[in-house]
């Protein structure tokens, strides 16, 4: 009896000296704790950029993204300090990906922040993030279509710049985020799309329209701010369920479900799909 109890003994001594290394390496099966890396990213341009599709995985961890790369495609940094969050390039034709291993959350005491420089080439750009802080300025960049997708945590998007090009769409899809997107209507795109489950959004259409805009919005939940310049006409149409609260601020003309602000010029359709959250419309 006295073995069986020093072996029971050795059996749970060996299970906290395992528990006590899991947790030193960050918890998890993380990598232990690194002095912060900074890597310098380049992916050059492909022989033919044709068609370039340019995509990026930040599973955790913040990025901050705009043009000004002189040399290839893209130049810029990643900082991290777990051997984990190294980031990857994959190659394939004029698919370019730019990920991150896959990571449910990002470990104890984890540093991971991605600053990147596009150069002014034509491409598709998917931007997949599942969290963190992002600042994205794409003014200034030949893109033909761009797709932004975030989970939690907060996102800015910024058009300081018209597109040298127009966009054929813009596909927004975010979770429960803070977003703001400014200056959208020099983003030169033909459709928007915003889908929205949760948060505080606010959707600005400042900036240069070229074209007229059709935008398609879909709220499930969360609040949402749209602001509208009174120098261009603007009809918005609330379709099935009015959200709980709508408020107005401007010289928007209201009949039942459909708003209207006239400025002249080109116009901005919007078509509202909504549950419960509130909705604002500001003219500025």
């Amino acid at each position: 009896m006295k073995n069986k109890g020093i072996f029971a003994m050795q059996k749970v001594l060996i299970g906290l000296t395992a528990l006590l290394l899991t947790l030193g390496s960050g918890g998890c099966g993380f990598g232990n704790l690194l002095p912060p890396t900074v890597e310098n990213l380049s992916i050059p341009l492909p022989d033919s950029p044709a068609q370039l599709q340019l995509k990026v995985t930040l599973q955790q961890g913040n990025l901050q993204l705009n043009a000004g790369a002189t040399k290839g495609l893209l130049q810029g940094t990643a900082t991290y300090n777990r051997p984990e969050l190294k980031p990857q390039i994959l190659a394939m034709g004029n698919v370019i990906n730019l990920q991150q291993s896959e990571l449910q959350k990002l470990p104890s005491e984890g540093q991971n922040a991605w600053q990147l420089q596009l150069a002014p080439v034509p491409m598709t750009l998917t931007l997949d993030l599942k969290g963190g802080h992002n600042e994205l300025e794409l003014g200034a960049l030949p893109l033909g279509a761009a797709t932004l997708r975030q989970g939690s945590g907060k996102a800015t998007l910024s058009f300081a710049h018209p597109n040298p090009r127009r966009l054929k769409t813009l596909d927004l899809s975010l979770q429960t985020s803070t977003f703001t997107a400014t200056n959208l209507a020099n983003a030169r795109a033909q459709k928007i799309s915003f889908q929205g489950a949760g948060g505080q959004n606010h959707l600005d259409f400042g900036g240069e329209l070229r074209q007229n805009l059709q935008v398609s919005i879909t709220m499930a939940l969360g609040d949402l701010l749209l602001t509208l310049p009174p120098t261009v006409t603007t009809q918005l149409n609330i379709e099935g369920q009015r959200p709980e609260v709508v408020k107005v601020r401007g010289p928007w003309q209201q009949v039942g479900n459909r708003f209207t602000l006239g400025g002249g010029g080109k116009t901005i359709s919007i078509t509202i799909r909504a549950g419960t959250g509130k909705l604002e419309l500001r003219s500025r």
